[in-house]
């Protein structure tokens, strides 16, 4: 291998390389607690503050007694942080811009035992998958609750409690999608050019060594 076929193979594997980490940096989980969200209300329902939470990747909503409140509200039943989303309408709702995968959220429960029932949606909002989990009342132990959907391609999640329900701490993936996103396009494209760049200059190495050698010889 000549050096110059040594250099293009070097530049092209860490191009490669290079492109490589950024593509599995997209597959991080992501996030969202509510914790960034100012300083909201103590108490109570329907104040009107982030009734719907709004991140580039998901939308929290309820009906209109929701509200994002802090610690004060909920006895530090909070999972992270110091604020959480609660509702009196007996439902939230997590739709997502993009199909996610390993959802994950806590459940923090109000007045009275109940059996929360976490319906995931696809894309045509069809269901794909139903979570049961019975907690305990408010402030006893018992009363929180960790859900770990194992559904995928997930576009949307209704969550049905009682009238008095709070979540928490939501983190998730983005699906990989069936169709090859821009990035993974881009690392393809390269990927040929390296090999093609590559193949041309072996070839043209090979079909011409006598002038190469010639021309070496006369600048010796």
């Amino acid at each position: 291998m000549t050096s110059n076929l040594r250099a293009q193979l070097v530049i092209c594997i860490l191009g490669l390389m290079a492109m490589a980490t950024a593509l599995s940096s997209v597959a991080a989980p992501i996030t969202h607690n509510f914790d960034e969200l100012g300083a909201p209300v103590d108490c109570c329902f329907g104040s009107g503050a982030y009734n719907v939470v709004s991140y580039p990747d998901l939308t929290v909503s309820s009906g209109p007694s929701a509200v994002v409140m802090n610690y004060q509200g909920w006895s530090n039943m909070q999972t992270s942080g110091i604020n959480l989303y609660g509702t009196l309408d007996g439902y939230i709702d997590l739709t997502f811009s993009s199909l996610v995968n390993n959802l994950n959220f806590d459940i923090i429960n109000g007045a009275g035992e109940f059996t929360f029932s976490v319906n995931y949606y696809d894309l045509l909002n069809n269901l794909i998958e139903v979570d049961l989990m019975s907690l305990n009342s408010f402030a006893s132990a018992g009363s929180v609750g960790h859900i770990a959907g194992s559904a995928g391609n997930i576009a949307k999640v209704r969550i049905l409690g009682n009238e008095d329900f709070a979540i928490d701490t939501i983190s998730f993936e983005i699906a990989a999608s069936e169709v090859p996103e821009p990035d993974s396009l881009a690392l393809f494209a390269l990927a040929t050019l390296c090999w093609s760049g590559m193949l041309l200059a072996r070839r043209r190495s090979q079909r011409y060594p006598r002038i190469a050698h010639r021309e070496c010889r006369q600048a010796q």
